[in-house]
């Protein structure tokens, strides 16, 4: 059995679960895709880690020994010791730690992808309680009485008289 055919056998009878689950996951990979595409945004997550200390609205910072600077969007307050995420192969260039930035990286793509789980999950629990009543159930229920059937067909393949 190949893996396509083991994987459609898994799905079949799901129905829509797995279209809103592939469409979450689709969600979530683009999301990542935009965020490896933002060199600010990697610096969070691959860059150099350093401390540095804000004054007059600049934070400096110390990479190998050398003095850098950076003038973020928003300053935090006076002298404070903010975390520094900065480019290893460019050090004038860098990013402050940031927890709203984070949770919306986060938030972009793993949200999407924990949701689109659950929907597949809820999915296959569903179509296992139906395949469950339905062997329950047996073969009445399901269909008309095969002696019913016999006899009716019988009767119409009588010749008239």
């Amino acid at each position: 059995m190949s893996a396509g055919t083991r994987l459609s056998s898994a799905l079949d009878g799901i129905g829509p679960y797995a279209g809103i689950a592939a469409a979450l996951s689709i969600f979530a990979l683009l999301s990542l895709l935009l965020t490896l595409q933002s060199r600010n945004d990697m610096l969070l997550w691959t860059g150099g880690h350093t401390i540095g200390v804000e004054r007059g609205g600049v934070v400096r910072y110390q990479v190998d020994g050398e003095a850098y600077t950076h003038v973020p969007t928003s300053s935090p307050p006076e002298g404070a010791r903010v975390d520094v995420y900065y480019d290893r192969s460019d050090p004038f260039t860098a990013r402050l730690d940031s927890l709203p930035a984070r949770l919306a990286d986060v938030g972009m793509t793993g949200v999407p992808l924990v949701l689109g789980a659950g929907v597949l999950a809820l999915g296959i629990r569903r179509r296992m309680r139906i395949r469950a009543s339905d062997t329950a159930a047996g073969s009445f229920g399901t269909g008309l009485d095969p002696d019913f059937v016999r006899r009716q067909l019988a009767e119409r393949r009588r010749p008239p008289t």
